[in-house]
């Protein structure tokens, strides 16, 4: 990973449509022939398996990985606001389980449900806005899909 952010260098996921939006410029598709087109956006939908999550709710340090803690696989920014997980759906691929956000993001305090370790005091105080989900390596991501989001539309996309 060649980025950096505010949890440090990785590649940054996160379970919200609206925060990795704030990462996206449209552009211009051109038909043949025509030299003006359609305002569009490029999205990932990214399957990422997390293993064991490293959970900070702060900047600054120790908050400037390069990789994950020892005894971690990924490193999380639990966000004040997040799809509620008891609402997550749950697919196979592969033959693995995995979890899709299905809510719109709310307060955490307002969850039936909690991820582990996070207390709802903590996630109110947590100087992230959304959840930030890092990996450090290249094959702990796939992309599952690629979406065109027509941005000409008067919303956020």
């Amino acid at each position: 990973p060649h980025s950096g952010g505010r949890v440090g260098k990785g590649i940054y996921l996160a379970d919200c449509q609206e925060k990795s939006a704030g990462y996206c410029q449209a552009s211009r598709l051109k038909s043949s022939g025509s030299s003006s087109g359609a305002s569009c956006t490029v999205m990932f939908l990214v399957e990422a398996p997390l293993g064991v999550e490293h959970t900070v709710t702060q900047d600054g340090p120790p908050s400037g990985f390069t990789q994950p803690p020892q005894g971690a696989d990924s490193v999380v920014a639990r966000g004040c606001i997040a799809p509620d997980l008891a609402q997550d759906a749950e697919l196979v691929l592969d033959g693995h389980a995995v979890k899709v956000p299905q809510a719109a993001p709310t307060p955490l305090g307002q969850h039936k449900r909690l991820p582990g370790g996070v207390t709802a005091s903590a996630a109110a105080a947590s100087s992230f806005g959304h959840n930030e989900f890092l990996v450090y390596r290249e094959d702990q991501h796939r992309i599952r899909y690629v979406l065109l989001l027509d941005s000409d539309q008067d919303s956020d996309y």
